[in-house]
């Protein structure tokens, strides 16, 4: 049976930043996915839904060309038929899968595997494969990026985002017509804000330079053509178009939109997300109720404010969810069940 440190299951955007990044900092790493590597962003969602966009925005300017200072033009279809920008979506798509391919994750030192997984114990995973063989896999710790779906079985919705899930779990309550909301070690900055500042210890003068002009870029809907080696992983081709959907939101904009009940959580030992954070998005909604839980960590357990246990902490699955908090969530999912 072979053993490994990390075993990633789902090839998506989630799933390749985890494994790559896993492997780069010395793990041994297994990626399973069943079909392709890429996963919804690149063959469904940011990558093909921005790629029409772009070529519906050009289609406007081009008959609102009187408005810049053009002769008026009409515009059809190449060949007089749609299927050109199904075609150039394709490209598009193919081009920036080049970056997701087996080969370049497994340069970093990912074992990619293409199988079907199903799990015989808390460390151990057999795998069939696509030729129908079955094999057995082992490894110290899981994680699943295979996504999610809806459950109609439930009569209210409270929607939970933690960390960076915190700002999509804004606007998933605004379009699903959410009861609650409640955000956990949530950011209060915008993104381009928090990565400068996460990264600005780390880099010399002069990739941080190249940092913030890629996230200018970025901002302004504008892939980064050119990406150097040390910050690949930040800025890789397939990742920018998830980047450029994220850096047009702003924390504060987003939850004062939200009209339902909000509770924003914040742990006093959290290392990651800071108390300013918290208090911005409840001064951005004034009626959020915000909680301040006593010892608790950005990994949502109780650890003191040491460096040493707040590091070993982010892997002891010995150490429960802080009690707190699970009485602070089941009392929201109540009031709104009545």
């Amino acid at each position: 049976m072979r053993d490994y440190d990390l075993i990633v299951i789902g090839g998506g955007s989630a799933g390749l930043v985890v494994a790559g990044g896993a492997a780069q900092l010395g793990a041994r790493v297994a990626l399973v996915e069943k079909k392709a590597l890429g996963g919804d962003c690149l063959y469904t969602g940011c990558v093909p839904s921005k790629t029409f966009i772009r070529s519906a925005r050009f289609a406007a300017d081009v008959r609102r060309a009187g408005t810049f200072g053009f002769a008026p033009t009409s515009l059809d279809f190449k060949d007089g038929a749609f299927a050109s920008i199904t075609e150039r979506v394709a490209r598009v798509i193919e081009t920036v899968g080049e970056h997701d391919k087996p080969e370049r994750f497994e340069a970093w030192g990912v074992e990619v595997i293409f199988a079907t997984p199903r799990f015989l114990s808390s460390h151990a995973l057999e795998l069939t494969d696509r030729d129908g063989s079955i094999k057995t896999v082992s490894a110290k710790r899981f994680c699943i990026s295979t996504g999610s779906r809806a459950d109609r079985r439930f009569s209210s919705l409270t929607v939970i985002g933690h960390s960076e899930g915190s700002l999509i779990g804004m606007v998933v309550a605004q379009r699903m017509g959410a009861n609650a909301f409640v955000s956990i070690a949530g950011a209060g900055r915008p993104l381009q804000e928090i990565i400068l500042d996460q990264v600005k210890s780390q880099l010399t003068p002069d990739l941080l330079k190249t940092t913030e002009h890629i996230l200018n870029q970025l901002a302004a809907g504008k892939t980064a053509q050119s990406v150097p080696n040390d910050l690949n992983m930040l800025f890789r081709p397939s990742a920018q178009p998830f980047l450029i959907s994220w850096l047009r939101y702003d924390p504060t904009k987003e939850i004062s939109k939200l009209s339902m009940p909000v509770l924003i959580v914040q742990g006093t030992t959290d290392m990651q997300a800071r108390l300013a954070d918290a208090k911005r998005l409840a001064d951005g909604n004034p009626s959020a109720k915000l909680l301040l839980i006593e010892g608790m960590n950005h990994v949502l357990k109780t650890v003191p404010n040491e460096q040493d246990k707040q590091v070993a902490s982010y892997s002891d699955p010995s150490l429960p969810v802080t009690p707190d908090l699970i009485s602070a969530l089941s009392r929201v999912v109540n009031e709104i069940r009545g």
